[in-house]
Order: structure tokens, then sequence, then C-alpha cells
């Protein structure tokens, strides 16, 4: 299963940031928030993030990599280095 663009960011975001919420995902990204619920509805799907909502208010859910999340994270970043010549 192909990672998408957005999944990417959102992943590196992640794996950069640790744990954010669907706003904190949107400023490190800059993209759209249907993108971003797309995004970690199919990054989910791949087993690559987990969602966990807060037990009190004000109930907020974060988005967290997950072991194999950050995996391919630092596989990303690797890749970004190589194409920039380093």
């Amino acid at each position: 299963m192909p990672l998408s663009k957005f999944e990417a960011l959102v992943l590196m975001a992640l794996a950069r940031e640790g744990p954010l919420t669907i706003t904190g995902i949107r400023r490190h990204t800059g993209i759209s928030p249907s993108a971003v619920y797309t995004a970690v509805r199919g990054l989910r799907v791949k087993g690559l993030v987990v969602e966990e909502q807060e037990k009190e208010f004000p109930f907020r859910r974060f988005i967290t990599a997950t072991e194999k999340g950050l995996k391919v994270a630092g596989l990303l970043r690797d890749v970004e280095k190589l194409l920039q010549g380093g």
C-alpha cells in the first residue's frame, strides 16, 4: 500500500513533533482539514498511527505515530536526504 503525499506529510510531522491534534497537524503541514482527516484515516488503516482521546475535558483527540509509523517516517527522511544530494 503506497502512501499518499498528504499521508507522508502527516506521518513526518508526527514523527518530528510527537502526538498532535488534527489542528496541530494542520499547523505543521499546512494542509486542509479534510486532507488531514483523510490522511489520518489512511495511516490508521495501514497501522502507522493510532488515535487516543483525552479522558477529561476538553476531550481532544491526539494522533500518534506507531513504532511502524516511526520506522516508515525514518525511511522517508532518508529518501528526502538522498534526493537532496546528501
